[in-house]
């Protein structure tokens, strides 16, 4: 017998609804930014991760009891010109939101799309390929 998949849905339930709605508003604009991307439940983690064909793993979103976290695999790269991005780590980095109105698309959708294309040509390094190029679809940041 198959072991059933958690869902986005069903891991973010036992959350406040005030976390259910930043989660909700940043799931959309990284899946905006990242139309090809997949969202994979990390039950381990309590985490909904990002992961794109090109890219491999992108991000993943954190539900706390009274906050959303969006952490980026390899964030330390990041030119954050509004300063939402955290942390001191040599790879990652993390934007935090607190209340809905701190979830928004010109600020957080330029950082996730820099956190695609700094993972993409990670992994295009590794491969020995050329860096990758980033088709802008569906809005993909240019909000």
């Amino acid at each position: 017998m198959a072991k059933p998949t958690l869902t986005a849905e069903a891991l973010l339930a036992d959350f406040p609804p005030a976390v259910r709605a930043m989660a909700a508003k940043v799931r959309a604009i990284v899946n905006d930014v990242l139309p090809d991307a997949e969202e994979r439940v990390l039950p381990g983690w309590r985490a909904i991760g990002f992961r794109s064909p090109e890219a491999g793993h992108v991000c993943a979103l954190f539900p706390y009891a009274a906050e959303v976290r969006l952490y980026f695999e390899h964030g330390s790269t990041l030119r954050d010109g509004e300063g939402i991005t955290y942390g001191d780590t040599p790879l990652s980095r993390y934007a935090i939101f607190r209340r809905a109105s701190d979830v928004k698309v010109g600020t957080l959708a330029p950082v996730v799309l820099q956190a695609f294309l700094a993972t993409s040509e990670r992994r295009a390094v590794r491969r020995g390929a050329a860096k990758p190029k980033r088709r802008l679809s569906r809005g993909g940041g240019s909000r």
